[in-house]
């Protein structure tokens, strides 16, 4: 679960320059166009070589917990779907189903072997920059995004 945390910094770091570049910042990453990317491959190559047995282990939890939190959303808290932000958040199910079964056809722990050592490191590079971009493009537009960090500073 930890790894994921990790995949998702890059996404969040490049979405937030984009979306609010005078933001204020404690500490301003040089090269972050480059590195982040960097990044969320090294954070898949991770999850990729954590073996298909335990990715399938994690990836059940994480849906399990994704359909009662849902549920819970819509049905007992009552709040409405457009909030929710499930067209933010679409790019997860690829993300993970592509993990999954690249995973599934590598050559870690009961994986079936058909992607060896550096064919498996290509896909899941090539894989994750598709991600990346997908994620990308699927953020929360500016004007929303200057909205959540003024909700989020209101708090601290």
């Amino acid at each position: 679960m930890t790894v994921i945390t990790y995949g998702l910094g890059p996404i969040v770091l490049l979405v937030l320059r984009r979306n609010q570049p005078t933001l204020q910042r404690p500490f301003r990453l040089w090269g972050a166009g480059i590195l982040a990317p960097i990044a969320f491959v090294c954070s898949n190559w991770i999850l990729y070589w954590t073996g298909f047995r335990t990715d399938s282990f994690l990836y059940v939890i994480m849906a399990i917990v994704f359909v009662l939190y849902a549920l819970y959303y819509h049905l007992v808290a009552r709040m409405p779907a457009a909030e929710f932000g499930w067209r933010y958040i679409a790019w997860l199910l690829p993300w993970f189903g592509g993990m999954w079964i690249l995973s599934a056809i590598g050559d870690v722990d009961g994986g079936a072997g058909w992607l060896t050592f550096w064919p498996g490191v290509i896909a899941v590079a090539v894989w994750s920059l598709i991600i990346m971009e997908l994620a990308i493009r699927s953020a929360l537009p500016a004007v929303e995004t200057a909205e959540m960090m003024t909700k989020m500073e209101s708090t601290i």
